[in-house]
């Protein structure tokens, strides 16, 4: 059965949608490289020794989740400090939302994106 590409605008309490809203945007401009995958992008983020920046994207992916029930979302930290990706996959239905809806915000940016 395939995902229905709907996302839930009740998940969240009016304050929480605005914070969602809000920390998105902020994210969004901390995004260092797009990664086109198989079935979906990944995301990076270098943070460096900012642990309140990972806190926030914890936080947005657990909302995000409750939004958009139909994204497979990971958070991957690497060594030392290093990156963060958030990988988005799913069925090809669901990688051409995330390029429509968060890649294609980001297209103006100008970022490296790595097929």
């Amino acid at each position: 059965m395939k995902p229905a590409l709907v996302c839930s605008v009740d998940a969240l309490a009016p304050g929480a949608c605005k914070r969602h809203q809000e920390q998105a945007e902020w994210l969004f401009t901390r995004v260092a490289e797009v990664a086109e995958t198989e079935s979906g992008y990944g995301f990076r983020f270098d943070f460096g020794a900012d642990p309140e920046a990972a806190e926030i994207l914890a936080t947005w992916l657990l909302d995000e989740r409750r939004c958009c029930a139909f994204l497979q979302l990971e958070l991957g930290f690497e060594p030392e400090r290093g990156p963060i990706w958030l990988r988005v996959q799913g069925p090809p239905e669901v990688k051409a939302f995330v390029a429509k809806t968060w890649v294609e915000k980001l297209a103006g940016r100008r970022l490296p994106v790595t097929p």
